[in-house]
C-alpha cells in the first residue's frame, strides 16, 4: 500500500504550501505528493494512473478534486470503484487513526464518512449558491442605483388637471399654461406626453 497526497488551490484563500505542509503529516516522500495549478488537472490524472487498488490518496478538501459538486462525486466514486482509499483532512473520520476498528465498526464508519462527505458536498453547494446570490444582489443593486442617479423626477403640479384641460380646450396658450404651472417648455411637453399615455 502506497500513500499519496494531492494538493491544488481550489479557492482564493487556500494556499498550496499550507496544503502540502499538512500532507507531510501523512506522506513522508516528496515525490508521492502531486500538485496542480488552479485550472489544471495534469498531475491529478498522473496520480490516478499511478495509484493502484489498496493505495491511499490524502487530500485537504474534496474541492481539490473539482469545484463542481457533481464532478467531485464522480471522482470519489471512480476512486472507490478502483479500490483507492481517499482520506480527506477536512473530514477527520476518514483518516487512518479512525480506521483500525473491527469489520462491523468499519462498515459503520464507512457509512458515517459517506454521510459526512455528502454533507460537505451539500454545504459546498450551498456556499456556491450564497456567493451567486450575493453577486446577483450586488449587480441588481448597482443597476437600481444607476437608474436612480441624476435629477429627481418632477411630478405633476397640484393644479395640473385644471390648467391642462384649459390648455387642451385652447382656453389659454402654451406660454400661459407653462407660466401658471411654473414649468419650463421641455418639462411641460414631457409631462403632456406622459399624461396622454
Amino acid at each position: 500500500m502506497n500513500k499519496f497526497g494531492y494538493a491544488k488551490p481550489y479557492s482564493g484563500n487556500v494556499n498550496l504550501d499550507i496544503q502540502i505542509d499538512q500532507l507531510y503529516l501523512f506522506i513522508r516522500e516528496e515525490n508521492f505528493i502531486f500538485t496542480d495549478k488552479k485550472n489544471s488537472i495534469e498531475n491529478y490524472n498522473k496520480l490516478k494512473t499511478t495509484a493502484k487498488p489498496g493505495d491511499v490518496i490524502y487530500i485537504k478538501s474534496m474541492f481539490v478534486l473539482n469545484t463542481a459538486i457533481d464532478q467531485i462525486v464522480k471522482e470519489l466514486e471512480y476512486l472507490r470503484k478502483n479500490g483507492i482509499l481517499v482520506r480527506i483532512l477536512d473530514i477527520p473520520t476518514t483518516l487512518d487513526k479512525y480506521n483500525n476498528f473491527g469489520e462491523k465498526q468499519g462498515k459503520i464508519l464507512e457509512i458515517l464518512n459517506k454521510t459526512i462527505e455528502e454533507m460537505m458536498i451539500i454545504m459546498g453547494e450551498n456556499e456556491k449558491f450564497n456567493i451567486f446570490k450575493k453577486q446577483l444582489l450586488k449587480s441588481g443593486n448597482s443597476k437600481n442605483e444607476s437608474k436612480n442617479k441624476g435629477r429627481p423626477k418632477i411630478g405633476y403640479p397640484a393644479n395640473w388637471n385644471k390648467i391642462y384641460s384649459m390648455w387642451e380646450n385652447k382656453e389659454i396658450s402654451s406660454k400661459e399654461t407653462m407660466k401658471l404651472l411654473n414649468l419650463k417648455k421641455t418639462k411641460f411637453y414631457d409631462l403632456v406626453k406622459e399624461f396622454k399615455i
